[in-house]
């Protein structure tokens, strides 16, 4: 899937959606192929730096998840 955007009458893609791998990262060995190995360099470092965010958000989000439940529980 493409996000596009119009000049002059004709589409333009802006970005490319990646579908999220298993885990909390993306796979992008095929999105990185022929592109400059110092911007390779760069995605593969940032998105391990993004993956550690998105699994401490994904542990954030079951800590709320129990804490409403263990309210909810008191309240019944």
């Amino acid at each position: 899937m493409q996000a596009l955007i119009r000049q002059n009458g004709q589409a333009k893609s802006i970005a490319q959606y990646l579908k999220k791998g298993a885990g909390y990262r993306y796979p992008l060995g095929n999105f990185l192929k022929g592109e400059p190995q110092w911007e390779a360099e760069l995605v593969e470092e940032l998105e391990t730096e993004f993956a550690d965010i998105r699994k401490q958000l994904g542990l954030l989000g079951k800590i709320r998840d129990a804490v409403q439940d263990y309210r909810k529980s008191l309240q019944s």
